[in-house]
């Protein structure tokens, strides 16, 4: 049964939509990246076969604990994981599902299965009123002072809207790194390769309408990899070199379908730099407009394009003042950049030199390991 209770107030700040890798346990060859994600049980079970692992099996007690341990040690006890086990609705017994969602191995919910004593008090339940729960998640449930194992339905969040943004899923990785994501698993390179040679963004239900232009023979494309979950961004700058407002787009790959997640200030040419620390893996950008100049950073949380402003400095584009954001460990490493000491260029590419150079050529110039 889904249990109501209020969302706790996180301590923990995470400026992308991953927590982070977790060490291969000491004699194994598996490795754990926690990912924060108010998507289906169903697309988090793709989505960890995208990123080159799958839904996350406990196939012992002690590989459980040092996920909980590494989970703790985050500071990330407030979000509810979704895990690699599940029924079929027509049974009453939950297994690990492996790679192809076939159920097979022991019965997770037997009396006689290691994580029996895992289950939250009285579940599985099976349904919870009209609604059937046939997936499974951890989670701290303060009333028992522990980690449990529940039953829940592939979409919680259309079951208790108020989980939004506290959901996550653990991807599990053999051989003891996440493996590079190819074509064939992934299918964002599909995704994007179509929506950028074919110019799908140009159909006129995108969220900012008829802003391309098309007489701006400039248009050009860019991948990041913002929140480090393996399945780069992609940017679309749409401007030219005397027009100072140009606007830069942000997509995202989720589930098969190129997404609109953004959109970003830009002037002129001037480029975005990138920083991949663990602590600031995100994009810098300069916009402009009459009169004022500003720099912005920008990151993937919980899915969703965020910025804070870093630096603005007024008639001018020299002298940042750090008066204008709190965030010390941000204007650092914006002066750094500007000092080129750290921070490397994003290279943007025209639709022709990216017909030129082949979308495979385009696609390997970024290095996509978070």
């Amino acid at each position: 049964m889904m249990k109501r209770f209020a969302a706790s107030v996180l301590t923990l700040i995470l400026a992308a939509g991953c927590l982070g890798r977790i060490p291969a346990q000491e004699g194994t060859a598996h490795t754990y990246r926690l990912v924060i994600s108010d998507c289906t049980w169903t697309e988090a079970f793709q989505e960890a076969l995208d990123a080159g692992g799958y839904l996350a099996r406990f196939e012992t007690r002690e590989e459980y604990q040092t996920v909980l341990k590494e989970i703790n040690d985050a500071g990330a006890s407030g979000y509810m994981f979704r895990i690699g086990g599940r029924r079929n609705p027509d049974s009453p017994s939950y297994y690990w599902a492996d790679r192809s969602n076939t159920l097979s191995g022991a019965v997770l919910n037997s009396p006689s299965y290691w994580g029996a004593s895992e289950w939250m008090g009285g579940e599985p339940s099976f349904q919870d009123g009209d609604i059937i729960e046939c997936y499974m998640d951890i989670y701290y449930y303060a009333n028992e002072g522990r980690w449990v194992w529940n039953d829940v339905p592939d979409d919680i969040v259309s079951v208790v809207p108020s989980y939004s943004g506290r959901l996550a899923y653990i991807i599990e990785f053999d051989n003891g790194a996440p493996q590079t994501v190819q074509p064939s698993s992934a299918g964002w390179q599909d995704a994007y390769s179509s929506f950028v040679l074919n110019q799908e963004y140009l159909d006129s239900d995108q969220p900012f309408g008829d802003e391309f232009d098309q007489t701006y023979d400039n248009i050009s494309y860019a991948l990041h990899d913002l929140n480090r979950d393996g399945t780069p961004e992609l940017l679309i700058f749409n401007g030219n070199e005397v027009y100072a407002g140009s606007a830069n787009y942000l997509y995202q790959y989720t589930s098969g379908d190129v997404k609109y997640k953004g959109t970003m200030p830009g002037v002129n040419y001037n480029p975005y730099y990138y920083i991949d620390s663990e602590t600031i893996p995100g994009l810098f950008v300069s916009g402009a407009h009459t009169g004022a100049f500003w720099t912005n950073y920008y990151f993937m949380e919980n899915g969703i394009l965020a910025s804070e402003q870093v630096i603005s400095t007024e008639g001018s584009e020299d002298g940042p003042e750090l008066a204008r954001t709190s965030n010390d460990v941000l204007y650092n490493a914006y002066l750094s950049i500007k000092n080129e000491t750290d921070g490397n260029m994003l290279p943007f590419y025209t639709l022709s030199e990216v017909n030129q150079m082949g979308w495979e050529t385009f696609v390997e110039q970024y290095d996509l390991t978070p």
